[in-house]
């Protein structure tokens, strides 16, 4: 198979961060199936440790999009509040093996399986036409009174989808010898 022609390599090649989107509302059946693959990621022990909260209602985005940024730096993630939905990704409890794991290796496998489940919402929405931009910056306390989200659960990723309004950048990445090696460092 020719890798250009690949609908995976495509959906790869065509993803950005966006940080303008067109004023168009993502409809929920686009939401749905998008929401269909990312339930599909695989997560340790088949824990599936998230819950992502669809906030589209015009009046609570903007109050979760003012949680994104920072008196430190205020024009930052404002573009969020211009974006048709935000999908706020909750960190679900995991289940008892996945957390022995956690404690016997001393890894946070949860977080893990979240950026996973988040890599496939971002190909899923560009398989439906929609871009995304993956939000880290926000105030957990914050959104949790907004959404009414349980104090012992953390939120750890916003995720803004709508129609891009962003011209399509170039990819710096770093040269593959870099990043990559065989059988040793």
């Amino acid at each position: 198979m020719d890798p250009d022609s690949n609908p995976l390599s495509e959906l790869i090649q065509s993803r950005q961060s966006t940080r303008k989107y067109l004023d168009k509302p993502v409809p929920r059946e686009a939401i749905e199936r998008i929401l269909d693959l990312t339930h599909l990621a695989p997560s340790a022990t088949n824990s599936q440790p998230w819950r992502f909260i669809v906030v589209d209602d015009p009046e609570l985005k903007v109050a979760v999009a003012k949680c994104l940024t920072s008196p430190l730096l205020p024009s930052m993630n404002t573009f969020a509040k211009e974006a048709p939905a935000l999908i706020v990704v909750v960190e679900e409890a995991a289940n008892v093996a996945a957390k022995v794991g956690n404690l016997l290796k001393k890894q946070h496998f949860s977080r893990i399986d979240i950026g996973i489940a988040v890599g496939y919402l971002t190909l899923a929405a560009r398989s439906e036409g929609l871009d995304t931009c993956v939000i880290g910056w926000l105030d957990n306390k914050k959104i949790q009174d907004i959404l009414r989200i349980p104090r012992e659960k953390t939120v750890q990723l916003v995720v803004s989808l709508g129609y891009s309004d962003d011209p399509m950048r170039p990819k710096t990445r770093k040269k593959m010898d870099k990043i990559r090696s065989y059988n040793t460092y």
